[in-house]
């Protein structure tokens, strides 16, 4: 941290830190877990702490448009269809749902590996916004970057921003949009 501090970095951008079961972890299982791969709770305090030691700020990468199969809420829905209480969490196109290619669910980029979410649901929107003050206040972030983020609902955003600015009001907040950015 000295050599970036000395080079004059002042913040430092980590990609999805959550559990995956693959190497990019855009497919999040856990977004509650650091990846034991990369470390665990500890350890990303004691990264946060030392980089505000050395006036480097800490962003971290959320994917709140698509889940893991593997995420709790879809395991619920391949397990029970129709009766399964996340099925609004995601957009399903019909039953049963299984992970088959094409899906019978939209998908990021039309992957099957990678259902989308749907934040507008009130549950999964508060569950969410509940990942987002949970890093924000547990481990001192300093702002997000958001995946795929003209993906997701203006309504979600508005929501996640008006919360996140609660916890730290300097939290800086961009996402990802690959072409005219005005409307957000």
């Amino acid at each position: 941290l000295s050599y970036l501090k000395e080079l004059g970095v002042s913040e430092i951008y980590l990609n999805p830190i959550f559990l995956s079961n693959s190497s990019h972890r855009y497919d999040t299982v856990d977004y509650m877990k650091i990846d034991p791969k990369l470390g665990d709770d500890n350890d990303l305090k004691l990264l946060v702490d030392e980089c505000h030691k050395n006036g480097i700020k800490v962003i971290l990468d959320l994917v709140f448009n698509h889940s893991s199969t593997q995420f709790f809420a879809f395991q619920d829905l391949l397990k029970n269809q129709e009766n399964s209480k996340y099925r609004d969490w995601y957009f399903v196109r019909d039953f049963p749902v299984s992970i088959d290619f094409p899906p019978k669910y939209m998908g990021f980029s039309f992957a099957p590996f990678m259902p989308k979410l749907n934040p507008d649901n009130p549950e999964c929107r508060e569950y969410f916004i509940n990942v987002t003050k949970h890093y924000l206040s547990n481990f001192n972030i300093d702002g997000y970057r958001l995946d795929v983020a003209d993906e997701v609902s203006h309504s979600f955003w508005k929501k996640f921003r008006k919360e996140s600015k609660k916890i730290n009001p300097d939290c800086l907040i961009m996402g990802e949009v690959w072409y005219d950015s005005t409307p957000y």
